[in-house]
């Protein structure tokens, strides 16, 4: 019995280190290259990348990131001869917090290339393992394959079946998808992200299963449809975690406009029941973010808006105090907003941003509404996942703006809180980021003396048609439970973007009966039109 629980101990305690012991920390340097090819400048940094791609795959490594690697070489300004040399290498891996660094030079041998390859344990300094090994370039997954196997098993760890397969394979795919690969990694090392997603593209025509242009194109494009249904007036223009995902600055405008449905007068009033109303919310921004330093965005814009509104009742109402029958709680507002966000990891962020806004009295009628400087925070995060083809995006706004509101129950007008919106977004790029499906939900949590909260759910697809035209479609369902009313209404919308050159323009009209925050229990008939134009590259990058 003694034997058997001590077995069951041993075994769990086993089980448990196993599971939670500390992965290798590896990097793979870039090999120095000795040839008079002009096709083979890159190649070191090609190769490099192909091995660390197999490695990546063992459950034991931990794989430094390349960029890591480029920051500490250009901070202690390692040359071009530290390629090769052991004790230079201990000291990046040392640098590193590094167990292992590999390194290594491949030598033109004419028809044939010659790969020599070392792994120095970093704390001792000894070689741990070497290997060479003369091939063609154009087996360039099956070189990859060879060394990244026989690293794994000097160092007692997991090999994957694909990299079993491709050194079974021994694939010529010709030279062309390895020179582009390399020279596209050469650009994003240099900071010219454009050249380098081009670059990658055409290794993927040329090699449609290269893992490692796969993976830059994921981390040089962003999976995003470009649909938006208004903009809110006292929130972000967007999730402000975003900004710790951006690579070059831009200035942009953004808008949005509910216009007037077909039955209404030249005022844009319109009958319900016994109310003569309208709701049409007007907001536009104009902004600039950019990169001060790497992994953090910021963001300043300068927001404008107008509120035309009004609910004529056949009955008087109290209203604070006052007995009215007219409400026209219109009014311009001008503010600004500051959003800043922060990458914690490659596929991770944070972000939060703040608003004010000053209101003014509007014209018409009874103005009753609060005037004056309001506030406004708004945090969220964001998340990539699958290679940055799923995207998860969520952020929360908070105002302490107050609206009016007409109770049709009780026949009170209210001054109440804005609501709290909680804005998610879900997106799956498919087909090489061709293909966007998505789905948004808004809900809006109301407070205070009104209660309740509204939805609205948009799923959506966008689908580029032309490499700088994107076309897309969507339904929006959407119900406001508030005042012991429950109203459902509906949407449709359509859209497109047209990308050239640095130049964005996008535009998205939607068709809706939406419920009134203004009236509950009452449905606004009408369309909305948001519009953004922005231009990128201006100084940085």
């Amino acid at each position: 019995m003694h034997r058997i629980v001590f077995l069951l101990v041993f075994l769990c305690t086993f089980s448990v280190g196993f599971l939670f012991s500390d992965p290798i920390i590896l990097t793979v340097n870039n090999f120095q290259v000795d040839s008079k090819d002009p096709e083979h400048e890159f190649i070191g940094k090609g190769i490099s990348l192909l091995v660390s791609s197999e490695l990546r795959k063992s459950s034991k490594i931990k794989l430094l990131e390349r960029n890591y690697l480029n920051k500490v070489l250009q901070e202690q300004e390692f040359s071009v001869s530290a390629l090769s040399d052991t004790e230079q290498q201990v000291k990046i891996g040392i640098l590193l917090s590094a167990d292992y660094i590999i390194f290594g030079t491949i030598v033109n041998m004419g028809n044939s290339l010659i790969f020599s390859l070392r792994m120095v344990n970093v704390e001792s300094g000894e070689i741990q393992w070497q290997e060479e090994l003369i091939e063609k370039l154009d087996k360039y997954d099956y070189i990859g394959a060879y060394f990244a196997n026989s690293i794994l098993k000097a160092l007692n760890a997991d090999v994957e079946k694909t990299i079993v397969e491709k050194i079974e394979k021994k694939e010529e795919k010709g030279t062309e998808a390895i020179v582009r690969l390399s020279e596209g990694i050469d650009a994003y090392d240099k900071g010219d992200l454009d050249k380098a997603e081009k670059e990658m593209k055409k290794v993927t025509k040329l090699d449609p299963e290269n893992e490692v242009a796969k993976y830059y194109i994921s981390t040089l494009t962003t999976s995003s449809a470009k649909f938006r249904v208004e903009t809110d007036l006292y929130t972000a223009t967007y999730n402000p975690a975003s900004l710790g995902f951006i690579k070059h600055d831009q200035i942009y405008t953004v808008s949005s406009m509910a216009m007037y449905p077909p039955e209404a007068d030249e005022y844009g009033t319109i009958k319900i029941d016994d109310y003569d109303f309208k709701e049409y919310p007007m907001a536009a921004r104009v902004g600039y973010y950019f990169i001060p330093i790497s992994g953090l965005g910021l963001a300043l814009e300068i927001i404008g808006g107008y509120a035309d509104m009004m609910i004529g009742t056949p009955y008087e109402f109290d209203l604070e105090g006052s007995m009215i029958n007219d409400m026209h709680p219109d009014y311009p507002l001008i503010g600004g907003s500051l959003l800043v966000g922060y990458k914690i990891t490659d596929t991770f962020s944070l972000g939060i941003s703040a608003i004010a806004v000053n209101v003014s009295t509007g014209t018409g009628g009874n103005n009753y509404l609060q005037t004056g400087l309001f506030w406004g925070i708004d945090g969220g995060f964001l998340l990539y996942l699958l290679d940055n083809n799923l995207t998860i995006d969520s952020h929360v706004a908070y105002a302490n703006k107050k609206e009016a509101i007409l109770d049709t129950v009780d026949k009170v007008g209210l001054f109440d809180s804005v609501p709290i919106i909680i804005d998610n977004s879900v997106t799956l790029a498919l087909l090489d980021r061709s293909l966007y499906i998505a789905a948004k939900g808004i809900i809006d949590l109301y407070y205070n003396h009104r209660g309740g909260y509204g939805l609205r759910l948009i799923p959506i697809v966008e689908y580029k048609v032309l490499s700088i035209l994107s076309i897309r479609a969507g339904y929006e369902y959407s119900h406001l439970d508030q005042a012991g009313r429950f109203t459902i209404g509906w949407g449709l919308l359509g859209g497109l973007t047209l990308n050239i050159w640095n130049f964005e323009l996008s535009g998205n009209y939607t068709l809706r009966q939406i419920p009134s925050k203004m009236l509950p229990g009452y449905l606004i008939p009408g369309s909305t039109f948001s519009f953004s134009f922005s231009f990128s590259k201006l100084f940085f990058k």
